[in-house]
Formats: C-alpha cells, sequence, structure tokens
C-alpha cells in the first residue's frame, strides 16, 4: 500500500473511532438518564404508596401505560427506589 493510501486509511480509522467514542458517551448518557427516570418513578410509587390503604395499592395504578403492559410494569422501578 503506498504512502498516500495508508494515511487515508489512518485518517478513516481515526474518524471511526471518534465516531464510536461519540456513540459510547452517548450511550452511557442515555442509559444514566434512563436509570434517573427509574429512580425518579420508583420514588413516586412509593410516594403514592403512602396514600393508599391496604388492598388498595393496585387501584389507582390501573391506568399507567406500565402497568397495563405484562411485559413491562412498575415493579423495577420500585425495586429501583427501595419500594
Amino acid at each position: 500500500m503506498s504512502e498516500l493510501q495508508q494515511t487515508n486509511v489512518d485518517g478513516t480509522l481515526e474518524n471511526l473511532a471518534d465516531k464510536i467514542n461519540a456513540e459510547h458517551r452517548a450511550c452511557d448518557a442515555a442509559l444514566r438518564s434512563g436509570l434517573a427516570h427509574a429512580l425518579k418513578a420508583g420514588e413516586l410509587l412509593v410516594e403514592a404508596k403512602t396514600h393508599t390503604r391496604h388492598g388498595e395499592w393496585g387501584n389507582p395504578l390501573m391506568g399507567l401505560p406500565a402497568h397495563r403492559d405484562p411485559g413491562r410494569g412498575l415493579r423495577g422501578e420500585g425495586v429501583i427506589a427501595g419500594a
């Protein structure tokens, strides 16, 4: 490979490395943001639970999209918040 071709390959690899690192940083930020939102949802669930009597816990939550989807749910957020 000529010196010119090697320079182009190296420049391309550096460019790709910069893009890969940028995507990795964006992914990390999104994960941290998601965890922060899950923690806040859990804190709100803990607060909501203090406003319900025994046996009534599920009723106010039935309208929440995450509660209606059996594959998801609010249990994870409650666990993160220590509920």
